[in-house]
C-alpha cells in the first residue's frame, strides 16, 4: 500500500478522528482535575516590606 493511498484511506481518517477526540477528552479531564485540586481564586495577602529594615521585616512576618 502506498503512502498516498494510506493517507486517503478510511482507516487513517478513523484513527485520526479517534486521536483528536482522545486529545480533547484528556485535555478536558486534566483541566477539570487542575481546577478542583488547586486553590483557584483564593488569595493570600502579603505585607509590603519595601524599604523596611531586616529586623522590622522579620518581626512583621512573625506577627502575621
Amino acid at each position: 500500500m502506498g503512502l498516498i493511498k494510506f493517507l486517503t484511506s478510511k482507516t487513517f481518517f478513523l484513527n485520526l478522528l479517534l486521536a483528536v477526540v482522545a486529545i480533547f477528552v484528556l485535555s478536558y479531564l486534566t483541566l477539570r482535575w487542575l481546577d478542583s485540586t488547586t486553590n483557584h481564586g483564593k488569595f493570600e495577602t502579603v505585607p509590603d516590606l519595601t524599604g523596611v529594615s531586616i529586623d522590622v521585616a522579620r518581626a512583621e512576618l512573625e506577627k502575621n
